[in-house]
């Protein structure tokens, strides 16, 4: 997904927690990467998994993606 016209944090982690996607969202100049490090936590609908260890790991990788993505920008 991407979009070029709107940009909030709470758009990365709809993308991440919702529909499991890594969010191509352009940055600001005043974005801060760590800030949404911080906001980015499980969703509680990964412990209600019957597979916790495999929802954490794609969890995981893609917040490990969309981080290496945001800093190559």
């Amino acid at each position: 997904m991407m979009d070029k016209g709107f940009h909030a944090y709470r758009n990365y982690l709809i993308g991440i927690n919702k529909y499991r996607i890594v969010p191509l969202i352009f940055q600001r100049k005043n974005f801060d990467i760590e800030r949404l490090d911080r906001m980015l936590s499980y969703p509680l609908s990964t412990f209600c998994s019957k597979n916790l260890i495999e929802e954490r790991r794609r969890f995981k990788a893609l917040k490990a993606k969309l981080m290496n993505l945001l800093q190559r920008w």
